[in-house]
Order: structure tokens, then sequence, then C-alpha cells
């Protein structure tokens, strides 16, 4: 009587084995899942991190570039008493400051880029008319970001034979 004791106590042990090894290695999986989805979200936010400051320095560097055609234009309009003269020497002042020159339905449209990682921040504004009364001497019209142009090199190598 005694051994049929002891083999039902056996199964017992090995069962109770096998269900806390299981137990381990799901507790294992689940840790290195865990660690893994960890180190992937600071990857991501180490990234994100990175994009915001540069997109925070291209910004600065557009209201730095804002700034200084805004004095420009003060400058430029406290020596002029002729709109239509005023007109002239503003589309010369801001080509003179980078900016590029466009004509649309509304008047004239300047923009300016500035490049961070693989885009450029744009802003396109129009400058303000001789006599209205505001604070700055410009409108912002549009404030975004766009891609880079990927540039692709079509030249062809040209091989020289000096025989």
């Amino acid at each position: 009587m005694d051994n049929t004791k002891n083999k039902k106590t056996g199964i017992f042990i090995g069962t109770s084995l096998i269900l806390v090894t299981f137990v381990l290695l799901c507790l294992v999986t689940f840790a290195a899942l865990s660690y893994a989805t960890a180190e992937s979200d600071l990857r991501f936010s180490l990234q994100s991190v990175n994009r915001k400051k540069t997109y925070l320095d291209a910004c600065s560097l557009a209201e730095q570039r804002l700034c200084n055609i805004d004095h420009a234009l003060a400058e430029l309009f406290a020596s002029t008493n002729s709109a239509l003269e005023c007109e002239a020497r503003t589309r010369t002042c801001l080509i003179e400051n980078g900016c590029t020159f466009e004509e649309d339905k509304k008047g004239e449209l300047y923009s300016f880029t500035v490049p961070f990682d693989s885009e450029q921040l744009v802003v396109k504004f129009r400058p303000a008319k001789l006599y209205e009364s505001i604070t700055t001497h410009y409108h912002i019209v549009s404030y975004h970001t766009e891609q880079l142009p990927v540039v692709t090199d079509t030249r062809k190598e040209l091989i020289y034979d000096n025989r």
C-alpha cells in the first residue's frame, strides 16, 4: 500500500515542476519583450526630441530673419515718402535679404527657406504698405515645413585613358 502512495506523489511533483518551469519561461519571455519595447520607445523618444530641437532651431533662425527684414523695411519706410518709390525699393531690399519674389492674385509675395534635417521651413509673407499702421512691416501668409527635394546625380563619370 505504501508503494501506491509514493507513485501518486511522484506524479504531482513532476506536474508542479513542469508548471513552475512554464511560468518561469513565460516571465522571462515577458521580461525580454518589455525590455525590447522600452528600448524601442527610448529610441523613438530621442529621435522625436532631436527632430523637435532641430525644428525649433529652424524656427528661431526664421524669426531672426523676419526680425532683420522688419528692421530693414522700417528703415526703408522711414526714409521714403512716395508709395511708388517705396514698392520698388522694397523689392530690392527684400531680395538683398535673401528672399525670393513671386507675384500672385493679391500682389507681391516674398519667401525664404530655412533647411533642417531632410526638411525645410518655408516662410511666405507680404510687405506692408507704406502708410499702414501696424506693429510689423510684413504680413505672414504661410509658415510651414516641406520635404527637401531629392537631388540625384545624373552625371556619368568619364574614364580617360592616357596611354
